[in-house]
């Protein structure tokens, strides 16, 4: 409901875990469920067959959403120590990922230091 969910940005914003549940079952109707099915799928290569073939086909049954500020400090403070191991050098081997751009338009990722999106 609508106060649990403003509760739990209430913790991130004062960097508290508070008591509130650490995972979050999302609702069905949540976009997350079709665009994150639609990335899985357009992230398979059309050349890979066999296994790889099986993800034209996957079928989301649920997805949960971790909530755990300890855990978002410790990758926040790593992600400045690569930036600042990063700076200055003049090449820097690039990361590329198969999911599309748009899938999650919400997540501001860096560029620079090789930041992106998995999912597991």
């Amino acid at each position: 409901d609508h106060a649990t969910q403003m509760m739990l940005q209430e913790s991130w914003r004062l960097s508290r875990q508070l008591q509130t549940k650490v995972c979050i079952e999302l609702n069905y109707c949540d976009a997350a469920f079709s665009n994150i099915q639609k990335a899985l799928v357009e992230a398979c290569p059309p050349d890979h067959y066999a296994v790889c073939s099986r993800m034209r086909n996957v079928s989301i049954t649920g997805l949960q959403q971790i909530c755990n500020v300890r855990i978002w400090k410790d990758y926040d403070f790593r992600k400045e120590q690569v930036r600042k191991e990063l700076e200055g050098r003049e090449t820097v081997p690039t990361v590329t990922s198969n999911l599309p751009p748009h899938m999650c338009k919400w997540a501001h990722l860096d560029e620079k230091i090789n930041e992106i999106l998995l999912i597991h």
